[in-house]
């Protein structure tokens, strides 16, 4: 981490997106900060046919979402989504879950809710 008039850069790297996210939001309202620099980097430890298991089975859990009718497409942490939900409240708890998984760095959402 650097100072500078105010400004704040973090650079490090993190296993989880969560924890770039609030290493963010711990510094960005203290006093006499005017802004910070996101630099982390996330880069998990884990391998694309992992993070594609555990998305599959987080949705599994999930009440109410069929996991058959999402395809899952890996690109190392960066998850593409494809397939059907039945709301966007549905579409919401599917971001989530994959959000939530560790080694993902970017998900596309190509849903189509279809009720």
């Amino acid at each position: 981490m650097k100072v500078d008039d105010g400004w704040i850069t973090l650079e490090r790297e993190v296993e989880w997106q969560f924890q770039k996210e609030s290493a963010y939001r711990a510094l960005c309202n203290l006093i006499g900060v005017h802004g910070v620099i996101n630099r982390i980097s996330v880069r998990p430890n884990i391998t694309p046919v992992i993070v594609k298991d555990v998305i599959k089975k987080a949705l599994e859990r999930s009440a109410g979402i069929e996991a058959d009718n999402i395809s899952i497409a890996t690109d190392g942490g960066r998850i593409v989504l494809k397939g059907k939900v039945r709301s966007w409240a549905e579409q919401k708890v599917v971001e989530r879950a994959v959000w939530a998984t560790l080694g993902v760095i970017d998900v596309k959402d190509e849903l189509v809710i279809a009720p």
